[in-house]
Parts: structure tokens; sequence; C-alpha cells
């Protein structure tokens, strides 16, 4: 794994949402109390929509105007003060036709081109569903899919949106039933090499583009060989506890174990990630002043970078 550009090492990596009038609002706030920051990593960049099962990213990969209607204003700001803009991407498409804030229908593209993983019954864009969401996934074997993939890093994140990094979630979604463009192995085979293609493909994006030295994505899928195609890896979606099972101590065993195969440069979302209200079923996950304070010491030492994550659902958090 390569070094991390050295901005990662001179202040906070802070995880902000909500659209531009409460992320600017937070931003000034933590200005205002000394918080030294140098990146504002905002995941709905492109924009959220209420679904039945909550409000969701919409997996269209384009900065969303409705949602963030001056950005450029926004980052600019910020320069300023040295701070700079991380978004979110993952190898996902969701079909949202009909949505009114999508500037360019990716998914619509993606299927018209044959730029998509199939289903190896019936030679279709292999759709998965997600609660009420259906995506499709770029089929890493196809040269134009490649290519069509990077450009939308390379033009939307790196170029209109001015991002300095970003999370390049999931991939490890593969299922066992597909077909791929130029893959003549069984399914099972590319379930561990598409995370590997997914690194390669950002860090392709990043060479070309000139940005290599000043770009950071994180991941959290991965296999043998993908440390080499990897800036930074993160540990999932943790709760907001302290224990070893799914809380703060299981993110520094993920870290140590990480580190002795490979993946050797980690970090962990600061307060932990998936929080729930759902007393009727027990589950009941907030994160509190201590679970946070908890997490920011241990990630001031045991982490490459120091990110925090607004968590999955911002508006129970004490």
């Amino acid at each position: 794994m390569r070094a991390l550009p050295q901005w990662t090492q001179e202040g906070a990596v802070v995880g902000l949402q909500g659209g531009q009038d409460k992320v600017t609002k937070d931003y000034a706030f933590l200005k205002s109390v000394g918080v030294p920051m140098k990146a504002i990593w905002m995941q709905d960049w492109v924009g959220t929509f209420a679904f039945p099962e909550g409000v969701r990213l919409l997996w269209n990969w384009q900065l969303n105007k409705h949602h963030y209607p001056d950005w450029d204003g926004m980052i600019d700001a910020w320069a300023k003060d040295g701070v700079r803009p991380m978004t979110y991407m993952n190898p996902y498409f969701a079909n949202l036709t009909g949505h009114e804030e999508i500037r360019d229908n990716y998914f619509e593209q993606g299927v018209n081109q044959d730029l998509f993983v199939n289903k190896s019954t019936t030679n279709e864009v292999y759709q998965i569903q997600s609660v009420s969401i259906k995506f499709a996934m770029i089929d890493f074997t196809n040269n134009a899919s490649r290519e069509w993939a990077k450009n939308i890093i390379k033009n939307n994140m790196l170029k209109e949106a001015s991002s300095v990094g970003w999370m390049a979630d999931f991939a490890e979604y593969t299922p066992m039933d597909t077909k791929y463009h130029d893959f003549n192995s069984p399914a099972q085979v590319y379930h561990n090499r598409y995370p590997y293609e997914w690194a390669k493909l950002n860090q392709e994006a990043i060479k070309e583009a000139g940005t290599t030295n000043e770009t950071v994505y994180f991941m959290r899928a991965g296999s043998t060989h993908a440390p080499d195609k990897t800036s930074l890896y993160w540990m999932g979606d943790q709760l907001p506890t302290l224990d070893r099972f799914d809380g703060l101590h299981s993110a520094l065993i993920g870290l140590l174990n990480g580190g002795m195969v490979g993946f050797s440069i980690g970090h962990s979302d600061i307060g932990g990630y998936t929080t729930s209200n759902d007393t009727a079923h027990l589950n009941q996950f907030i994160r509190d002043d201590e679970i946070l304070m908890r997490w920011c010491e241990m990630n001031a030492f045991s982490d490459a970078i120091f990110r925090t994550h607004p968590s999955n659902n911002p508006a129970i958090n004490s």
C-alpha cells in the first residue's frame, strides 16, 4: 500500500451530511471551536431520497445541485481555511429513473450500452434488490465499462466536485450466478476478484487524472492482491458500543489482524456507524458522548487517518 498524502496527517477528516445549508452551519460551528479540519467528507454529495426503509443516497455518482446548489462557493470558502471536499462512490448504479434530481441517468446508460454484469440464466442485466431499490454492477471485464466508470470518477468527482478523496464502498456483493463480458471461469472465481478490480479501477482513474499524490480512496472490501491497488482501508460498519463483538474493540482487532495480512493502512469510523432506536425489538444502539470520546482517543493513536462519520441515522445520536 502506498503512503497517504501529507494533508491527511495534518488534521481531521470530518464527516458531515444533510445538504448545503446544514453542512455549512455545522462547518461554521466546528471552525468556531477550533477543530483542526483538513477535509469535509460528504457522502450525500449525490443527494438523498426518503425511501420506505429510510433516507438513502442516490446511487448515481454525480453532484446533486438540488442538495448542494452552490457547491463551488461552499468549497471555495473552505479552501481559504485549507480544507478540502471528499465524496463517496461504489461500483453499483441504482435504477433511479423518474427522480427529478438526476441529471444524467447512469443506470440507463449502463443498460443501453451493455456495461453491467449480467445474470447467467437470462443474459439480462443483473439487478440486485436492496430493500426498495434495485442496482446493477459495473462489469470490470469489459474495457468499455472500465473507461465509462473511470470517466465518471475523473469528471464528476475529481473535476466537478474537486474531491481529494472518497469512500470507495462495497464490491463484496457479487452473486454466484453472474455472467461477465470477458471471463469464462466459474462466477464464484470472480467473487473475490471483483473488489480487487474495483480498487484497481480507482487507482487507474486518479493516475490518469494526475492526482495520485493528492487523492486518497478508502475501501472495506478486498482480496489477496487488493492492498497493492488501495490507498487506505476502513473497518466497515461498527455499532456505537465499546465491546469486541461489533464495537470499538472489534475495530481495533480488525486493524491489527488486517495489518498482519497486508492490509496495513487502515482506520475506523469514529463513534461507530450503525445506530438504531428500535426499542420494540431491543435494537437500541445510540452514539453517546462517551462512545464518541473513547473512539476519538483510540483513533488518535491506532489509525492512519482521523475521520468521523455522521452514522446511518445522525438524528438519534446524543
